[in-house]
Formats: structure tokens, sequence, C-alpha cells
């Protein structure tokens, strides 16, 4: 990518600045087996490499320029600015995947019970544009099942479990 658009909090405003340029590139496999009739499996996995190839003026971040976290690498103009060289460093998790499973249980002879368990993982990160943010590795799992008709057709009631793990994740984080 040329000129890929960010945004950094900078304690008084959000600094939109065009990396000078970006790539990403991988490798992403999907693959689901019905086993029987019952019973289905899946996986999935997403291997990322996505880096800023040229990123020297990114603004620092508010523990940066307020309390003297590290990564500022120089300040700018009367304002005294924070900025960094991000070049090189990437802005997304290197590895993700997934797997299910889940199964029909006959309940009687109109309804069924599909039950199914779905596991993510995703691959540690560190905030690109804020060096002292990391989310370390994590594995999620949801839980699901609903009630149904066998002919599909008419009302249904299911309950969704997400992230029954308790996992903590973020997906920005706003000082």
């Amino acid at each position: 990518y040329d000129d890929l658009q960010t945004s950094t909090w900078t304690g008084t405003e959000f600094d939109v600045k065009n990396a000078g340029s970006a790539h990403s590139q991988g490798l992403e496999a999907d693959v689901t087996w019905l086993a029987t009739e019952q019973l289905q499996v899946n996986a999935s996995f997403i291997w990322l490499d996505a880096r800023y190839d040229d990123f020297d003026n990114a603004a620092c971040s508010v523990p940066q320029q307020a309390f003297g976290q590290s990564g500022c690498d120089y300040f700018v103009g009367t304002s005294g600015a924070g900025l960094q060289d991000l070049s090189g460093k990437r802005f997304a998790a290197l590895f993700t995947g997934t797997a299910g499973i889940g199964y029909i249980w006959r309940v009687g002879s109109n309804l069924e019970l599909l039950t199914r368990a779905d596991f993510q993982y995703f691959g540690d990160q560190e905030n690109p544009r804020d060096r002292t943010i990391e989310q370390d590795s994590r594995v999620n799992l949801d839980l699901a099942a609903t009630l149904r008709s066998v002919s599909g057709e008419g009302w249904n009631v299911g309950l969704l479990i997400q992230n029954a793990t308790d996992e903590g994740n973020y997906f920005y984080e706003f000082e």
C-alpha cells in the first residue's frame, strides 16, 4: 500500500497521517468436513505478515509523550509533538486460527438440538503506534445451542455464550 491512512490519539486530537508504505501478504486456509449427517468439523487459519515499510513520522501516543514511555524517537516544532519511526513494525497478529465442531441431536420426532463449540486463537500482538500496549496470545471459546423443528420451519430458540473462557482482548485502546 502507498499512503496507508492511520490515526493516533495524542491526548488532544487524533493525528491522522499516511504511512509512506506498507505491505501485507500471507496465507489463508479454511476446511469444513461433514463427517456424518449430524457431525460437522471445521478449521481455518491465517498467517499474515503485515508491516509498515516506511512510516518514519508516526505520532507518539499519550503514554509515550506525557509519561515518558519508550518509543518516542524525537520531538518537533513548538508544540513538542513526539514522532516515532514505525518502519518495519507489524500492524496485525502474525497467526490466527479457528476450530469448531457441531452436532445435531434428535429430540423426539419433530425437534432437533443443534450444538456448536468454536475455538478462536489469536497470536500475540504489539500495538504498532504505541509500543506500551501489547495483547498476549489468547484462545476464546464460543458455545451455542439451538432447538428447532426438524423441518427447519417455524420457531426456534437458541442460546449463545461468547468468550466462555472470559479472555480479555481489545480492538483499540484509547488513553
